[in-house]
């Protein structure tokens, strides 16, 4: 039987899978509901029989997708410009990865030169 997202309550989610539409519905509504009090998100999901953690989750879903959209909108690469003393990589140091950097969305930079690498570990401080 499918339920509309006004028949969710808090106890049927515990039994509806979040990854579903419909549980993303269900959570994206929480949190708007949430951002128009002034509730603490603890004290929000105490007075509304919500797990904490899984409220937590989605809260950084939404909002890390959200910042994600406005930042870059429609891109997901961000232009890199790198700044070297003149020198060029063989062609064959090109080939070899001397680094990884992985981001948070789990994208992976490979980094093939050691002047990339150590420029790039540099401005991560």
């Amino acid at each position: 039987m499918q339920q509309s997202i006004s028949q969710i309550t808090p106890s049927s989610m515990s039994r509806t899978n979040d990854n579903t539409t419909e549980g993303r519905d269900f959570w994206k509504n929480q949190i708007a509901r949430f951002k128009q009090t002034a509730l603490s998100r603890k004290d929000f999901c105490r007075q509304h029989h919500l797990i904490y953690h899984r409220f937590q989750y989605w809260y950084r879903q939404f909002e890390n997708s959200a910042a994600s959209k406005q930042a870059h909108p429609g891109n997901r690469l961000l232009p890199v410009t790198l700044k070297t003393s003149g020198a060029t990589p063989s062609t064959q140091a090109c080939d070899q990865v001397v680094g990884t950097l992985v981001l948070r969305d789990e994208t992976r930079l490979l980094l093939h030169d050691h002047a990339t690498l150590d420029h790039v570990l540099r401005r991560l401080g």
